[in-house]
């Protein structure tokens, strides 16, 4: 017997966290129709975790190239290369897509950008409360799987 008080649940996709990439996995995943999506959080989106504390802003440079050589070097060449390059070169399309959901994305120089981390949560999680195949579970605490499509839940 446990002693929490599950309920079971069935999805395609299961997001855990409702943080910034949470979020935006959801977001991804909601253009799926055909897919059952629900995304857990232990606490209000944009109102917990740690993407409302971060500063929300980024760093580009004027060209990918720049800002692998950047990284790298910075990093003393320990990060993941392949890894850097994917960042580097696909930093603006990922602020021109935060833009075109509806986040003001603010330049601050030639080379820094701002949107402001607990704006930009809340209004994706309007964006995800608009699509019918996406739930939204706050305060979930516990999960536990029982097969690949089937989850029991216990929400305080």
């Amino acid at each position: 017997m446990s002693v929490f008080d599950f309920r079971s649940l069935q999805c395609d996709v299961l997001i855990v966290g409702g943080g910034g990439s949470g979020v935006l996995a959801g977001v991804e995943a909601s253009k799926h129709h055909d897919l059952k999506i629900i995304l857990t959080s232990k606490g209000p989106i944009g109102q917990s975790g740690l993407t409302p504390t971060a500063n929300g802003g980024t760093h580009t440079c004027r060209s990918a190239d720049e800002m692998f050589i950047e990284a790298i070097e910075g990093g003393e060449f320990l990060g993941d290369q392949n890894l850097v390059w994917f960042m580097a070169s696909e930093i603006r399309n990922a602020l021109d897509r935060l833009s075109d959901l509806g986040i003001p994305v603010r330049p601050l120089s030639e080379t820094a950008t701002y949107f402001p981390p607990v704006d930009a949560l809340r209004t994706l999680r309007n964006v995800l409360l608009e699509k019918s195949n996406v739930d939204i579970l706050r305060r979930v605490f516990k999960l536990r799987r029982q097969n690949l499509y089937s989850l029991q839940i216990y929400t305080g």
